[in-house]
């Protein structure tokens, strides 16, 4: 039969007797891995609703059934109120076949199985060497929630996985488990398990509670850990006001000129973000409009954009980027320049200068400006 005449067979599915649906749900449920015929096979099986659980159920049973995973999926969706479907489940978690049991036991997650013999399969899935196992076992201790506590030190180690998907699953569900349990993770040896752990922790608002753990990762050895931290102060914003410590640590890392310009960047954001006592953004920008490095002074441009009309003492500033050596910084000032000052003469003669090619400025960026 032509895979052609397979789909129409699928499609047809539903409108089947009700035994003849039961005999067919098993030669759909054997399509479920087929690259072509899979998806159709799913939506075949999921509108059969109830009659599909058995053949499912056998499906998941067969340990030479290449089809198991998305078997137990499907029995979370279908059988979500059936005893059986629940009981096949919970005999597949217990598969030799990681696949098979960590699929399982995320399906149970699901449907608010969060027993300690769930949870521990989930958290030895964590370190399968299988993408496929981590992605599963991260995903059911998202959906297990606070019940997912004693898996806390694999979700942690799984914040330095190679998959970014299993990353993003073990920081959401580090997020139901508390700040405090995240803040472990900021103490790694791993320097990207840090970072992601501090991203974590800001994200969940946990920043405001833990101001000294995040100034002194300020001094971090990794750059990135120091800009996750830098982000996360940002997210505090003023409850970080009054604290020392942090506003030392962001002042030194805007003004050290070795560091990275994404470090730099990191800094003022959060320095403007938490608005200390004697911190003027706008002069500090016009300052950094002199930077070295280009892409710090594109970075000064936009940022003085982004303030309007309280920037308009940055014009002659943002004027001469119109002439910088770097394309970055200049694109950033035009853009920025008609910002700041939307009406301004001089501003209007300049882009138009640069649109008739008198300046470094492209004309093509110069025209986009005054539009």
């Amino acid at each position: 039969m032509s895979k052609v005449a397979l789909v129409l067979l699928l499609a047809g599915a539903v409108f089947a007797q009700e035994a003849d649906r039961r005999v067919q749900a098993a030669s759909f449920a054997r399509l479920l891995t087929d690259p072509d015929l899979g998806p159709v096979a799913e939506k075949a099986l999921e509108r059969m609703g109830t009659d599909a659980i058995p053949a499912l159920i056998d499906t998941l049973s067969d340990v030479r059934s290449p089809a198991r995973r998305p078997a137990a999926r499907l029995l979370g969706k279908i059988g979500k109120d059936s005893k059986e479907a629940r009981a096949a489940l919970t005999r597949a978690a217990d598969s030799r076949d990681a696949l098979t049991s960590v699929a399982a036991a995320a399906t149970l997650a699901d449907l608010g199985d969060t027993s300690d013999k769930v949870v521990a399969g989930l958290a030895r899935g964590l370190s399968h060497w299988d993408g496929q196992v981590r992605r599963d076992a991260a995903a059911g201790l998202k959906a297990a929630g606070k019940d997912a506590k004693s898996a806390a030190p694999q979700l942690l180690a799984a914040l330095d996985d190679r998959d970014p998907r299993v990353r993003k699953h073990a920081a959401e569900a580090l997020k139901g488990l508390g700040v405090a349990v995240v803040r472990r993770g900021t103490e790694s040896a791993s320097p990207i398990q840090r970072a992601a752990a501090v991203e974590t922790l800001g994200r969940m608002g946990g920043a405001r509670e833990n101001l000294k753990r995040l100034a002194e990762l300020l001094q971090d050895d990794s750059d990135r850990v120091k800009r996750a931290a830098a982000d996360a102060l940002a997210r505090a914003g003023k409850d970080a006001r009054d604290n020392e410590p942090v506003l030392k640590g962001l002042k030194q890392m805007l003004a050290n000129r070795r560091a990275h310009p994404d470090l730099r960047q990191a800094a003022f954001q959060a320095l403007d973000a938490i608005g200390p006592d004697g911190f003027d953004a706008v002069a500090t920008l016009r300052v950094l409009m002199q930077d070295r490095k280009a892409r710090v002074r594109a970075f000064a441009a936009t940022a003085l954009g982004s303030k309007g009309n309280d920037a308009a003492k940055a014009k002659t500033d943002l004027i001469v980027g119109l002439n910088d050596l770097s394309h970055l910084v200049r694109r950033a000032s035009a853009f920025a320049v008609v910002k700041v000052a939307p009406e301004d003469a001089d501003v209007k003669a300049m882009l138009q200068a640069g649109k008739d090619g008198k300046l470094l400025l492209h004309p093509d960026t110069a025209e986009a400006a005054l539009r």
